[in-house]
């Protein structure tokens, strides 16, 4: 289970202070990714484009659940990699970025949502998570995942990503 949420307040150049959104795959090399992770924190709202949704406040809830498949711990003879384990997730994540969130306007069952509140966006999905060590030194989970949001504005047809991340 992961919550984080902030709010700022003044003037800052008529834009959004947060921003939440899905991983920037255009914009991040697939080597550095590998050796020094994508950066899977408080702004990630997977299934979505990046930076989706702005404002001055945001909230923003995951709750996963993992389980381990396979722990070869294997090598392949004198090569310097070596995979650890191969493990599943599956996720919920919900929340997003605003300047108001209006909880006077919260529905449940309305909209398409269990619990519809304007401002907040839903995703589900699965990964698979390759934990593995390059050149003896370097671990790195590997995540092939899929995210499927429910609001207006999530990715058509959902996201399949292909990242380096940390476990949280």
């Amino acid at each position: 289970l992961r919550a984080s949420g902030a709010v700022s307040a003044g003037t800052y150049a008529r834009r959004g202070i947060y921003f939440v959104g899905g991983y920037d795959l255009e914009n991040t090399d697939f080597f550095d990714q590998v050796l020094f992770g994508q950066f899977d924190g408080a702004f990630v709202l997977r299934g979505y484009a990046p930076g989706s949704y702005s404002g001055s406040e945001f909230l923003l809830t995951s709750t996963e659940y993992r389980a381990p498949i396979f722990k070869p711990n294997w090598g392949p003879s004198s090569l310097p990699l070596f995979w650890r384990r191969l493990d599943a997730a599956a996720f919920v994540d919900w929340g997003g970025a605003f300047n108001e969130l209006n909880l006077e306007r919260a529905r449940i069952f309305s909209g398409g949502d269990f619990l519809h509140i304007p401002g907040l966006h839903a995703s589900v999905g699965l990964e698979l998570w390759f934990a593995l060590t390059l050149a003896n030194r370097v671990d790195t989970n590997l995540k092939l995942g899929y995210a499927y949001g429910f609001s207006e504005g999530a990715e058509e047809n959902g996201q399949l990503y292909f990242i380096g991340s940390s476990a949280f």
